[in-house]
């Protein structure tokens, strides 16, 4: 006895089963329905405002990150010994540079939406 489904009876249950479909979601009716147009004064959140929040939020991320890595340091720096500490040092300089960077790029890009308006219209929304 073979428990594999043959072509034919496979088709038969595939069409049951979309027969099915169409009665329990009605799928006629949904693609008979039509569109309105929208509202061209209804004001919906700026792309470019969300962009650039976006952005910003990911600098403060990385920022965070990179402070969790260099706090460490500073105690570490605090305990060692005098031997060990221009190896530390460096190494709290070079995160304290990436640090000081991405909070300059932060800073412009806060300027920067600052004179992006947070909500526009729709009628005012860029062509994609």
């Amino acid at each position: 006895m073979s428990t594999s489904i043959t072509g034919e009876r496979r088709l038969r249950i595939q069409s049951k089963l979309d027969k099915g479909k169409s009665n329990d979601y009605d799928f006629d009716k949904m693609t008979s329905f039509g569109t309105e147009p929208i509202d061209p004064d209804k004001e919906v959140v700026n792309p470019e405002y969300r962009k650039l929040t976006y952005q910003i939020k990911k600098i403060r991320e990385k920022i965070q990150r990179l402070q969790a890595r260099f706090f460490p340091l500073i105690e570490q720096a605090i305990d060692e010994t005098l031997d060990k500490l221009p190896s530390i040092t460096v190494k709290q300089m070079e995160y304290k540079t990436m640090i000081d960077k991405l909070c300059e790029n932060e800073d412009k890009l806060v300027e920067q939406r600052v004179q992006v308006r947070p909500r526009i219209k729709l009628g005012q929304m860029p062509d994609q």
